[in-house]
């Protein structure tokens, strides 16, 4: 299927990315809860391939809801992100696509294995290092062509709220740790969450005909 719309791709007239929230924000920061996402895009080609996710928030003390000093010992664990959720998984037309249980570990160990530790490098770039200021690659298939129709429901589950801080106290000169320096316990507020994905524009003509192909094809196979 992949040669189908390599040739096409001259009719190309546009890709741009479209923004996606959620069907509600309710659950963002409910441990164990759900947030999901609809895509759908009727009669038009999205490049799941190429999605990414846009998050903000910030980091407060627990019990009151103060934010931290600017000087406080905390800071966002490497690979924030994906801790805070514990569970994602993806869906087209209610079949399951794929699924990650706890993708926080599962990514710290991808990112481990597969980047070296280079400031200037990828393990920046993807998030895998808390320089992250949010929009990390997010990538739930490995689709290499274009996806007709959409009709995906993506869903987050959200993890516990502090799993991804990390707080210190400072040493004293004998060595020992001055627990009057270490923070309050604190906690991560999901201000907003959205799903980014490029939507594919053939020419008129090029439309209709790549998607008789598609219809062709399917036909094929289910005979």
């Amino acid at each position: 299927m992949e040669s189908v719309f390599e040739k096409y791709s001259d009719s190309i007239v546009r890709c741009e990315y479209n923004n996606y929230l959620p069907i509600s924000k309710l659950n963002l920061n409910n441990v164990n809860k759900r947030t999901v996402f609809k895509i759908d895009e009727g009669d038009r080609f999205l490049l799941v391939k190429n999605a990414k996710y846009d998050i903000y928030g910030k980091y407060i003390h627990k019990l009151d809801g103060q934010n931290y000093g600017a000087n406080a010992n905390v800071r966002l664990i490497d690979n924030f992100v994906a801790h805070l959720f514990s569970h994602i998984e993806v869906k087209k037309h209610n079949k399951l696509l794929d699924e990650i249980e706890y993708p926080g570990q599962a990514s710290t160990v991808k990112g481990t294995v597969s980047f070296s530790l280079d400031n200037n490098g990828p393990t920046i770039n993807s998030g895998f290092q808390s320089r992250f200021t949010g929009g990390g690659n997010f990538q739930a298939v490995d689709v290499k062509v274009p996806i007709y129709r959409g009709g995906f429901e993506i869903t987050f589950t959200r993890n516990n709220d502090n799993d991804a801080l990390y707080k210190w106290a400072v040493k004293k000169n004998d060595g020992t740790l001055d627990e009057s320096t270490k923070p309050y316990d604190g906690k991560i507020v999901i201000e907003e969450l959205l799903i980014r994905i490029p939507i594919i524009e053939y020419d008129d003509i090029a439309k209709v005909q790549l998607i008789n192909e598609l219809k062709n094809i399917i036909s094929t196979k289910s005979i």
